[in-house]
């Protein structure tokens, strides 16, 4: 697992805008960013590689799964706008008091969101899959949003 989250990272690092505002601010050089559907279909083969269904398991879980992942694209798309127009305060020295409220209510009302669509999510899972592998799922899902989450972490700059 273990290698799986290592390949997840570096096909990650691209995700949410991160490497246009790294380039922005502090003109690191950024790997390749990966398309959004290679993100999801590595997403997706790293859930199936550390959770073992069964054909009929598989075969419930893949719409769920898939449809829990167009909800995330959805509010990973809110998140790479917030990024991007804190990048442009950020660089031009612009952030007022007022920007940096309303860019930290939208983030949170992003994270918000993305809790309550994953509730929705493994309320399903709960329904057609045992539930030592629903947990395994969320786990899986959390290490890999751990991952994109340090990698903004270290390419975004504090507020100033």
């Amino acid at each position: 697992m273990k290698k799986q989250m290592v390949i997840l990272a570096l096909c990650l690092m691209g995700a949410v805008g991160a490497p246009p505002l790294a380039a922005q601010v502090s003109e690191q050089s950024a790997p390749p960013q990966p398309t959004r559907e290679e993100i999801q279909k590595n997403r997706q083969q790293i859930v199936l590689a550390n959770v073992e269904l069964n054909d009929t398991e598989k075969k419930a879980f893949l719409p769920v799964y898939e449809k829990y992942q167009t909800g995330v694209y959805s509010l990973e798309e809110r998140l790479e706008k917030t990024i991007e127009e804190y990048a442009k305060f950020y660089n031009s020295d612009s952030l007022t008091d007022k920007k940096a409220g309303e860019l930290l209510d939208t983030s949170l009302s992003i994270r918000k969101a993305k809790l309550e669509l994953l509730n929705s999510y493994v309320a399903q899972l709960k329904k057609i899959l045992p539930l030592k592998k629903v947990a395994r799922i969320a786990q899986v899902e959390n290490k890999m949003d751990a991952i994109v989450n340090y990698y903004l972490a270290a390419v975004i700059p504090l507020a100033k």
